[in-house]
């Protein structure tokens, strides 16, 4: 048995030294590291779950109040929550409320805001095979989120990335229907590119990264989006995506203009950065399907025309403004804030109409 075992690991740490990934992210694992991979069976696979915060004491207790419940099996456990908080809001101690109630929530509090990427990177650095990361401005669906956007790295090693399928919340402000109208037409998009294992689904909201990919890079801290850069380094260390459609966790989309605009500055920021930084393995996955596009825009806006036209003239705008002005990424871009305002009655009529999710 012994000898077996010992088999076992030589041949992942062969396999995985032998890895063709570029330089900065391939590089030979440890044996501790390689106990951390999910391999199938029945072993117990630890997950920690990770939230970037930055003054959100108006969410932190929903969000923890769902996580805390939320199921494991007995191949899956949750056995750390971590914050990592950079807030002035009283968010912080919020979180230590809660860790007074559960050991496995703790926080990691900084007095100066270090960014998304940082968070990120912080939070990959602690124990657990797999790392969950989840927005605090959104709600699971129900309690076995975390359990269904995991279970596919336990039958599937390979697998480097499980992505989620977050779920806007329809409301009837103008701009928010025109946020909630590109949000349909690109949910539309994202889900039909590659069966959804593509880089549109990887973000933020909801993501789980395997150690193998998670303690193999880092995050500059200049990289406009953090959870597309490390959609791409999966790529480039040669594991699978996978698009997870029941891992649904509901959202705020944008409300105001104001907030519209900084979300589609960022979005051109990202894409141009992604080009640079990654070359043709980018250019060849941003590039959505022209008929696609056109067919889930026309779709939506013979449902919404109006909402149609604004976005159509808001998105070439900003388009323009970004060709014109070339705007720099910031480490610490703007908050979009009226994201932030859950409301618990649409959150409730959403879960029993989720055709459009």
């Amino acid at each position: 048995m012994k000898e077996q075992y010992q088999d076992s690991i030589g041949k992942k740490k062969d396999a995985l030294n032998s890895c063709q990934g570029p330089s900065g992210f391939c590089r030979s694992l440890s044996l501790a590291e390689i106990l951390f991979i999910p391999r199938g069976g029945t072993e117990l696979v630890d997950v920690t779950i990770g939230i970037a915060t930055f003054n959100e004491a108006q969410n932190i207790s929903n969000i923890l109040g769902a996580l805390v419940t939320q199921k494991g099996n007995d191949e899956i456990k949750i056995v750390s929550i971590i914050v990592s908080d950079d807030s002035s809001d009283g968010t912080e101690r919020l979180v230590k409320k809660w860790a007074s109630r559960d050991s496995r929530i703790r926080v990691l509090h900084h007095s100066t805001r270090q960014g998304y990427n940082a968070a990120l990177n912080e939070i990959f650095e602690q124990r657990g095979r797999v790392s969950v990361i989840i927005d605090a401005d959104v709600l699971p669906a129900d309690d076995k989120v975390i359990l269904r956007l995991v279970s596919p790295m336990i039958r599937d090693h390979n697998i480097g990335i499980c992505a989620g399928a977050p779920c806007a919340l329809e409301t009837k402000k103008l701009m928010g229907r025109v946020a909630y109208f590109t949000y349909t037409v690109w949910n539309e998009v994202r889900r039909r590119m590659k069966g959804g294992s593509n880089f549109l689904t990887v973000n933020g909201r909801i993501f789980a990264v395997s150690s193998v990919v998670s303690r193999r890079m880092k995050i500059p801290i200049g990289v406009v989006g953090g959870d597309a850069y490390t959609y791409f380094s999966c790529i480039k260390l040669n594991r699978k995506v996978q698009f997870v459609p029941d891992a649904t966790v509901y959202y705020q989309e944008t409300q105001t203009l104001h907030d519209f605009l900084i979300r589609r500055l960022r979005y051109e920021q990202n894409i141009a950065q992604l080009i640079r930084m990654f070359g043709n393995l980018a250019k060849s996955e941003v590039a959505v399907p022209r008929g696609l596009l056109f067919r889930s825009t026309l779709k939506e806006g013979l449902r919404d025309p109006l909402s149609l036209f604004i976005a159509t003239t808001l998105t070439m705008l900003s388009k323009l403004h970004y060709r014109a002005a070339k705007t720099a990424p910031h480490r610490h871009f703007a908050i979009a804030t009226s994201t932030k305002r859950l409301d618990s009655e649409l959150i409730a009529r959403t879960r029993q109409i989720t055709v459009r999710c």
